[in-house]
């Protein structure tokens, strides 16, 4: 699995993530796209259980983005990825 911005890793059932979009990981189009290919690519492999995301920025995460809203939004739009407003 090629992604511009995430490097990823398997062990077993087990995908690593490191998240590397400079600068400080900005949620922007391309890093959304990543993820959401990801994600589907997980769902549709029964081998997948879980996915670990680190990121490759010791300073940040992701920025502009409320992680503990992910399971939130998922739920009101469950085919797609909530893209938050940065205005």
């Amino acid at each position: 699995m090629v992604l511009a911005t995430l490097k990823v890793r398997r062990e077993g059932g087990v995908l690593f993530v490191e998240i590397s979009a400079p600068p400080m990981n900005l949620l922007g189009p391309e890093l959304v796209r990543d993820l959401v290919s990801l994600i589907q690519q997980a769902e549709a492999d029964d081998a997948c259980q879980v996915i670990v995301f680190k990121s490759g920025d010791p300073d940040y995460f992701i920025s502009h983005v409320d992680v503990t809203r992910i399971k939130e939004n998922r739920k009101r739009r469950p085919n797609s990825m909530v893209i938050p407003r940065l205005d």
